[in-house]
């Protein structure tokens, strides 16, 4: 498997590691997290994942519409979930 594969394999584990944090926390009913919690939860799952790689895939995730989400605080990081794919955050 030559490196580009291979990076992709990694991104679309991240990508499905990401969302079933994110339907955690909706199962949960706490639709708010910080980016801190979500990459300590994808290296728990994944090896090998570069600090910025959770960010980076959360925002892929947003612009594929495969969730949403509203930035409480960019300073903080901290964040709120509005839906994952079909499903909505409670309000």
């Amino acid at each position: 498997m030559g490196q580009e594969e291979e990076m992709e394999r990694v991104s679309a584990k991240i990508a499905r590691t990401i969302l079933q944090f994110a339907n955690s926390r909706l199962d949960a009913g706490s639709t708010t997290f910080h980016m801190d919690h979500l990459v300590a939860y994808v290296k728990m799952r994944v090896t090998g994942v570069a600090p910025d790689s959770a960010s980076r895939i959360l925002r892929d995730l947003r612009q594929k519409k495969r969730l949403d989400y509203k930035i409480l605080s960019r300073r903080n990081s901290h964040y709120q979930l509005k839906s994952v794919g079909e499903r909505m955050a409670p309000t």
